[in-house]
């Protein structure tokens, strides 16, 4: 049994290690399972996608990656916190852009009704209550063509 194991990792690699002390030799194994799919130059190509303000969907369509691909690479925290740096740098230029029009009248309504909407928000609102679960009905109509 090895009792030292160690991991080679330049780049997602996918040997490991593992040194038997009992014959004195290393033997090179390699890592069951298939090869990452978001890349370090994919990671990047990501990271710039979301830094120059496209949506999610654009970005992954872009560079031909899955979403739950995506869901799960985000679990990775240092990818996590790249995407999310990505993402607020590129809401800077319009917060600041908000920040500045709130000198206005119009630009402080606005970031009124949106930072304090219970106070200053539009009194009209819809509220919705639901006494039994809704019926919903599906169809399928063939459409006949000439």
């Amino acid at each position: 049994m090895a009792e030292n194991v160690t991991w080679h990792e330049a780049c997602m690699s996918t040997c490991i290690m593992v040194t038997d002390n009992k014959a004195d030799r290393t033997v090179e194994k390699t890592k069951v399972g298939r090869k990452p799919t978001i890349t370090p130059e994919i990671a990047d190509r990501l990271v710039e996608g979301f830094a120059r303000g496209y949506p999610t969907g654009i970005v992954l369509a872009l560079n031909k990656i899955d979403d739950v691909i995506f869901c799960r690479a985000m679990k990775n925290l240092e990818f996590r916190r790249r995407i999310e740096e990505a993402r607020a740098s590129a809401l800077q230029p319009a917060i600041d852009t908000v920040m500045a029009a709130r000198n206005t009248q119009a630009g402080a309504q606005w970031l009124l009704e949106r930072r304090a909407s219970e106070e200053f928000g539009s009194k009209n609102r819809l509220q919705v209550e639901e006494k039994k679960p809704a019926k919903v009905i599906l169809k399928h109509y063939k459409i006949k063509r000439k």
